[in-house]
């Protein structure tokens, strides 16, 4: 695959268990984004892939609404032939997973500007109903590229598989009912 709708693949920047990520070039606007990918065809009924489409579709749509300087920004959602892609701002920097490894224990000024500039994306989301689906060490990235550290920031990835409205997940995963949370007009509540 070397393009898709008008991002043309340059490298595989990561992979993980619902697609490849690839730093591309937007062709119309001449600049670097990250496209995560999806191959739809990996699932066996029509039934899965409607669905997975459908929520992809509706977890960029909700990851769109957000700005803030630690969350990647979500800039387009398409489909060519199956496969499934989410073009986001593409974050040049290492992430926290890599840095940890090669380096743990990060020094405790580093680690709290993390945490917080983490923190400070997280609020930022749940402020809006959105939460993050999968808070990891591998889905922090530390931009590298700024000239001082302190522009340096931490972003938080928010494409399809990492993202969805709050009232949603509780009502996709059950987490309501198995933590007995309540959710205003839940499904099952009393």
């Amino acid at each position: 695959m070397e393009q898709v709708g008008r991002y043309r693949l340059l490298a595989e920047v990561g992979r993980g268990g619902m697609g490849i990520v690839y730093r591309a070039t937007d062709t119309e606007l001449g600049r670097t984004v990250a496209v995560n990918t999806l191959r739809l065809s990996e699932y066996a009924t029509p039934q899965e892939v409607a669905g997975l489409r459908e929520r992809r579709v509706r977890e960029a749509r909700a990851a769109g609404h957000l700005n803030h300087l630690n969350i990647v920004a979500v800039h387009d959602i398409g489909q060519e032939g199956d496969t499934a892609y989410i073009v986001m701002e593409f974050v040049d920097g290492r992430n926290l997973d890599d840095m940890l490894a090669e380096s743990a224990p990060l020094p405790v000024d580093l680690a709290l500007r993390i945490l917080a500039d983490a923190a400070r994306a997280l609020d930022h989301a749940h402020a809006r109903g959105i939460v993050h689906r999968d808070v990891k060490p591998a889905n922090r990235t530390r931009r590298e590229s700024c000239s001082t550290a302190r522009h340096r920031r931490d972003k938080i990835p928010r494409d399809g598989r990492a993202v969805a409205q709050a009232r949603e997940i509780f009502e996709m995963r059950g987490v309501r009912q198995t933590l007995g949370i309540p959710v205003a007009g839940g499904a099952g509540e009393t």
